[in-house]
């Protein structure tokens, strides 16, 4: 996935990277960011985003209850960043498409009518 700002330039691209027992991503931004999103053993519902020092941000699929799940199609997620104060406004895009993705790759439900 690539991701563009409003002007039409580039801002960074997402790659999935396989692995059989988890689920993760290569973030690469257009000012030298390297990231990578990976899912922690057991925590299907939480991604780490990890730059090549340290943890930039934690991305959770936050629950919604029985009556929510079962009415509403719309999933929320959260993103918490280590630093705030440290993190530039590159990376908090991409951060924000991370979170995107991995909706639509791993937690959206596919019907068998197209839906």
């Amino acid at each position: 996935m690539d991701m563009f700002d409003a002007q039409g330039g580039r801002v960074g691209s997402m790659t999935r990277r396989f692995s059989l027992l988890s689920r993760s991503y290569d973030l690469t931004g257009s000012e030298f960011i390297n990231a990578t999103v990976s899912e922690p053993f057991l925590r299907p519902q939480t991604f780490w985003v990890r730059n090549e020092r340290r943890r930039v941000a934690k991305i959770t699929k936050v629950g919604g209850g029985v009556k929510r799940d079962l009415f509403l199609a719309a999933d929320i997620f959260g993103i918490e960043f280590s630093e705030p104060d440290a993190v530039g406004e590159q990376m908090r895009w991409l951060t924000l498409g991370a979170a995107l993705a991995s909706d639509l790759d791993f937690f959206e439900r596919h019907s068998a009518m197209g839906g």
